[in-house]
């Protein structure tokens, strides 16, 4: 006889009796590689996501992650099964929109990357429009750097996500929104320094340099790249409140998003050169074989009631269409 105990996998008859929750617990702990984060993610307790894989390890009599000093790696056996977890859970992911399917109407939970601050992507009418168009759909938004949301969007630990930069992903759709410039800024007391400076000139000062994942880095070594030159590093970064709190503090010259370093400008806490600023895409990406998907589809339908035109033409919000399309130099 099956039991009907919510979340049981397999019957009785088998002996096994994991529970869906584990599984989420299982493939989060993998993709975080931390417990704390793993509960973070899935707002649970750090005691109660120990707990789930303690169990799972017990139900099948093998060791799914070794600890190190940083978090947890997949054990050998672990890594073998991880794949078997994905499976089943998108299993079970499409038998329930199958089912709503049926009865007309779209639920589930989307797990939803964002990168830099609400107001550019429009998030909370977004998220207004979804609640209001499609009620049973809950969504978890993780904000973090462009590189790392399409990591987490191919590897399925986010349903989809807004990017900043190219985003040429042979995998992915992906819908460009909308323009953002981007302008050099230096730290306030350098404006007599910079004021007629060169390229050349802003080359050979130090610089707080964006990390590989930031929405910014292509940006940066673009522009270096049409001068065959190669700027002074100072720091690395991965934030833009860093950048500014590092420009700030006169550790070197960065970029940043045009509107935020104006109001900068006006603060006097930091000074923008003369250049031309550019405009780099923001655009919301998801996998390609999901492009048949309730979720996505209405992902797609809330996304398009928020920032386009009934004739398909985007309305860019004035903080961002600063700028043109001349690169800065």
């Amino acid at each position: 006889m099956i039991s009907r105990k919510a979340g049981v996998l397999l019957g009785s008859q088998t002996g096994v009796t994991m529970e869906l929750y584990q599984l989420r617990t299982f493939l989060s702990v993998a993709r975080e590689g931390n417990l704390t984060r793993a509960a973070a993610r899935l707002y649970i307790s750090q005691p109660a996501i120990s707990a789930h894989i303690k169990a799972l390890e017990e139900e099948w009599g093998i060791l799914l992650f070794t600890r190190t000093r940083k978090g947890v790696i997949l054990t050998d056996h672990g890594q073998s099964l991880l794949s078997y977890a994905e499976q089943v859970l998108a299993s079970v992911k499409q038998i329930q929109m199958q089912a709503d399917a049926l009865k007309g109407e779209i639920s589930g939970s989307v797990s939803l990357g964002t990168v830099g601050d609400a107001e550019i992507l429009r998030l909370g009418s977004f998220l207004h429009h979804l609640t209001i168009d499609f009620p049973k759909i809950a969504v978890r938004s993780y904000n973090g750097r462009s590189g790392l949301v399409i990591d987490q969007i191919l590897s399925g630990a986010l349903d989809a996500g807004f990017v900043l930069g190219e985003a040429n992903v042979a995998e992915a759709q992906v819908l460009k929104i909308d323009e953002v410039a981007i302008s050099v800024v230096a730290p306030y007391a350098w404006k007599d320094r910079i004021k007629s400076a060169t390229w050349t000139e802003l080359a050979q000062m130090p610089w707080v340099w964006p990390s590989a994942q930031c929405s910014f880095r292509q940006v940066a070594e673009s522009l270096f790249a049409q001068g065959d030159m190669w700027p002074q590093i100072a720091v690395q970064a991965d934030e833009e409140t860093a950048f500014k709190e590092l420009v700030k503090a006169g550790v070197g010259l960065s970029l940043m998003r045009s509107d935020q370093a104006q109001l900068a400008l006006k603060a006097r806490e930091l000074v923008v050169w003369r250049g031309a600023p550019i405009n780099i895409p923001l655009s919301f990406l998801f996998l390609d074989a999901r492009k048949s998907d309730p979720l996505m589809i209405a992902l797609l339908a809330v996304m398009r009631k928020t920032w386009f035109f009934d004739d398909g033409e985007t309305q860019a919000p004035a903080s961002v269409q600063a700028g043109n399309n001349n690169h800065l130099p």
